[in-house]
């Protein structure tokens, strides 16, 4: 789905596929994940991020949707003014791969 500013109408195509009834679930959903990188643009809000991804994963959830262990993605926070090591080779294929 292409970003196209948060409260902009959805594609006509993606707003076909998703049944009417969840649409503004849906919505609710997109600005929950766009929020959980917002909140930290201009500061480290990571309590709010961490709130937001909570919003994500309770969405989810009450729409039997499985939960991916996110403990593989932690990356420990050292270096690089706080976004953590660069990722090595394997590490990001073993990310690919669990997409």
């Amino acid at each position: 789905m292409p970003i196209t500013g948060q409260g902009e109408p959805f594609p006509k195509d993606l707003v076909e596929a998703i049944p009417k009834e969840l649409l503004s679930e849906f919505d609710r959903l997109t600005q929950f994940v766009f929020e959980t990188s917002a909140t930290t643009w201009y500061c480290s809000n990571i309590e709010d991020t961490k709130n937001y991804l909570l919003k994500v994963l309770d969405v989810a959830s009450a729409h039997n949707i499985p939960i991916p262990d996110l403990g593989f993605y932690v990356n420990p926070p050292i270096g690089h003014d706080g976004w953590g090591a660069t990722l090595t080779d394997e590490q990001l294929q073993q990310w690919r791969d669990t997409a």
